[in-house]
């Protein structure tokens, strides 16, 4: 889509929002030609942690290319800092003072509306005439009732890197008619659990215990153990998930929360020629 084609179309967008009723097919410019639309979103990545703002500390040249043969906005807030509110923001065109929300912990009594709801994002694509998908993390206000409610086919739950096997299997599939996607995407949100944590330890406390902390937890031990040799196991659950926990003689003081051998690996890059994979692996972490 050229320049102004896009300024045309998302005016005609604001235009129909402002007048109080949804868009439609017949609003948007060359509706016989109109444009697949995939929207990326991830989680407390902020301006600054791309490669092309500057940031010599991150390699980021997938988004790189975007912001090369796009638009990158420079002045572009956030409409509140943390998750629920800002999502609810982002699906609706709304501040989160409209439904009395100002953080997570006021998710079950925000004031969602039936009207709300059909003039959310889903909802108006939907009856545009496109295809509307949406997978990953989701963290809405209790009231809207999931994607589904909000005019999405539900993709996947899975918010790493099943999120991108997923997609990529819908992009290349046909289409009778455009659509949106909408990929939501976990990380890097993981990283804050790095600072929880450790605050947590100097209380005495144990790490947060949730799939997140976990994988954070496992990546900071394999790295701060990567020159000593370490053993690596897994036990079954009743869910039949695969858990990997380190040798407790290796850090008997340590109370270490089980992970998913599935998701370690994919965030653990290959060491000795190999990745984590079943059993159990011993041998030393090259630097």
């Amino acid at each position: 889509m050229k320049r102004r084609e896009f300024i045309t179309t998302t005016a005609a967008s604001v235009a129909g929002l402002m007048l109080g009723r949804s868009i439609s097919a017949k609003d948007i410019p060359n509706k016989h030609n109109r444009p697949n639309i995939l929207f990326i979103m991830t989680d407390q990545q902020h301006a600054g942690m791309m490669s092309c703002t500057g940031n010599k500390w991150l390699k980021t040249p997938a988004l790189d290319r975007f912001t090369a043969s796009g638009i990158r906005f420079e002045r572009a807030f956030a409409s509140n800092p943390v998750c629920v509110p800002c999502r609810f923001s982002l699906q609706t065109g709304l501040m989160p003072s409209a439904i009395g929300m100002r953080h997570n912990g006021d998710s079950a009594q925000a004031a969602v509306t039936e009207k709300m709801v059909q003039q959310s994002l889903g909802q108006l694509f939907r009856d545009a005439g496109y295809e509307t998908v949406y997978g990953g993390k989701v963290h809405l206000p209790r009231k809207m009732k999931g994607v589904e409610n909000l005019g999405y086919r539900n993709l996947t739950n899975d918010r790493r890197q099943g999120l991108a096997d997923t997609c990529a299997e819908f992009l290349k599939g046909r289409h009778e008619k455009p659509f949106l996607l909408f990929a939501s995407f976990i990380n890097p949100h993981d990283i804050c659990y790095m600072a929880i944590n450790d605050f947590n330890r100097t209380l005495q406390k144990l790490p947060i215990d949730n799939e997140d902390s976990r994988i954070c937890e496992a990546l900071c031990w394999i790295r701060h153990e990567r020159q000593r040799t370490f053993t690596l196991s897994w036990r079954k659950t009743v869910h039949r998930c695969r858990q990997i926990m380190p040798c407790r003689k290796m850090r008997p003081n340590v109370s270490w929360p089980n992970i998913s051998i599935r998701d370690l690996s994919r965030h653990t890059p290959a060491r000795n020629g190999r990745k984590i994979s079943g059993g159990c692996t011993a041998g030393r972490i090259a630097g």
